[in-house]
Protein backbone atom coordinates (compact mmCIF):
# COMPACT_ATOMS: atom_id res chain seq x y z
CA UNK A 1 0.00 0.00 0.00
CA UNK A 2 1.46 3.38 -0.54
CA UNK A 3 1.79 6.01 1.96
CA UNK A 4 -0.82 8.77 2.41
CA UNK A 5 -0.04 11.61 0.22
CA UNK A 6 -0.30 15.20 1.65
CA UNK A 7 -0.81 18.78 -0.54
CA UNK A 8 1.49 20.83 0.29
CA UNK A 9 0.17 24.70 0.01
CA UNK A 10 -2.98 25.40 -1.90
CA UNK A 11 -3.27 23.53 -5.33
CA UNK A 12 -6.21 22.53 -7.62
CA UNK A 13 -6.40 18.97 -9.31
CA UNK A 14 -9.61 17.47 -11.49
CA UNK A 15 -11.78 20.31 -10.17
CA UNK A 16 -11.09 19.99 -6.43
CA UNK A 17 -9.42 22.38 -4.33
CA UNK A 18 -6.78 21.27 -2.23
CA UNK A 19 -5.70 23.17 0.95
CA UNK A 20 -2.49 23.05 2.49
CA UNK A 21 -2.46 19.69 4.58
CA UNK A 22 -5.49 18.02 2.58
CA UNK A 23 -5.21 14.38 1.56
CA UNK A 24 -4.99 13.34 -1.61
CA UNK A 25 -7.37 10.31 -2.16
CA UNK A 26 -5.58 7.08 -3.48
CA UNK A 27 -5.91 7.26 -6.88
CA UNK A 28 -6.00 10.59 -7.77
CA UNK A 29 -1.80 10.90 -8.39
CA UNK A 30 -0.29 8.27 -10.46
CA UNK A 31 2.99 7.87 -12.68
CA UNK A 32 4.15 10.78 -13.93
CA UNK A 33 2.05 13.35 -12.59
CA UNK A 34 2.30 11.86 -9.11
CA UNK A 35 6.36 12.32 -9.50
CA UNK A 36 5.68 15.90 -10.85
CA UNK A 37 3.89 17.06 -7.72
CA UNK A 38 6.70 15.29 -5.62
CA UNK A 39 9.27 16.70 -7.86
CA UNK A 40 7.84 20.02 -7.68
CA UNK A 41 7.14 19.89 -3.72
CA UNK A 42 3.29 19.99 -3.93
CA UNK A 43 2.62 16.67 -2.44
CA UNK A 44 4.53 14.87 0.12
CA UNK A 45 4.26 10.76 1.19
CA UNK A 46 3.41 10.61 4.27
CA UNK A 47 4.00 6.82 5.40
CA UNK A 48 3.84 7.17 9.55
CA UNK A 49 0.23 9.00 8.97
CA UNK A 50 -2.82 6.52 7.72
CA UNK A 51 -5.23 7.28 5.20
CA UNK A 52 -8.58 8.21 6.36
CA UNK A 53 -9.47 8.01 2.55
CA UNK A 54 -8.62 4.26 3.66
CA UNK A 55 -9.76 3.97 6.44
CA UNK A 56 -13.34 4.94 5.45
CA UNK A 57 -13.57 3.35 2.04
CA UNK A 58 -17.41 2.89 2.07
CA UNK A 59 -17.91 6.74 2.66
CA UNK A 60 -15.26 7.78 0.42
CA UNK A 61 -15.17 5.44 -2.51
CA UNK A 62 -11.42 4.62 -2.57
CA UNK A 63 -10.71 1.29 -4.00
CA UNK A 64 -8.02 0.48 -1.23
CA UNK A 65 -8.66 -0.21 2.04
CA UNK A 66 -7.19 -0.08 5.89
CA UNK A 67 -8.84 -1.55 8.82
CA UNK A 68 -9.21 -0.02 12.17
CA UNK A 69 -7.29 -1.54 14.71
CA UNK A 70 -8.79 -3.24 17.77
CA UNK A 71 -8.53 -0.03 19.87
CA UNK A 72 -10.24 2.28 17.22
CA UNK A 73 -12.91 -0.35 17.13
CA UNK A 74 -13.61 -0.34 20.72
CA UNK A 75 -13.09 3.23 20.65
CA UNK A 76 -15.10 4.76 17.85
CA UNK A 77 -17.23 2.19 15.93
CA UNK A 78 -20.54 1.08 17.46
CA UNK A 79 -20.75 -2.99 18.48
CA UNK A 80 -21.93 -5.21 16.83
Amino acid sequence: MRPTLICIHHHELAGRQFLHGDEIAPGVLDGELLGYWLDHGWAREMPERRSLQRLFSVFSGAKEKEPLDRHELTAYALPE
